[in-house]
């Protein structure tokens, strides 16, 4: 049985009422009402089995991109958001220390440095790096 940790069910509550859930979609007014009831979904997710967890639908379409092309977009379900990106807060350390060093100035992509208010990323490491 695989569960989450309290300490990264919150984080994720503060990334999608800080950060958002994607840069592409309006933020759902879900994520403002689960806060008013935090201690008792937490506690539920919290005692959920990961590994057996069955996502909802998620919303899913199509928005320009450049002239003449599109891409598909997605947004999850919010409590499914909620437990992906518990997910990848509990796990974002591990990845980062095996990444090549920032140090090193080879990779330029995203870098993780989370704060307790949700982030996830460095805001130093990036294309202006590049």
């Amino acid at each position: 049985m695989l569960t989450l940790q309290e300490q990264s069910l919150n984080w994720s509550l503060n990334h999608a009422l800080n950060v958002g859930d994607t840069d592409v979609f309006p933020r759902p007014f879900e994520y403002e009402a689960i806060k008013h009831d935090w201690d008792n979904i937490k506690s539920y997710l919290a005692e959920q089995d990961i590994l057996s967890w069955a996502t909802r639908p998620a919303r899913t379409l199509l928005s320009p991109k450049a002239k003449y092309g599109f891409r598909v977009i997605t947004q999850l379900d919010p409590i499914d958001f909620l437990i992906f990106s518990a997910l990848v807060y509990e796990i974002a350390e591990d990845i980062e220390n095996r990444r090549i060093s920032v140090t090193d100035k080879t990779v330029f992509s995203y870098r993780v440095k989370t704060t307790q208010e949700g982030q996830l990323f460095d805001p130093e490491v990036g294309y202006r790096s590049f």
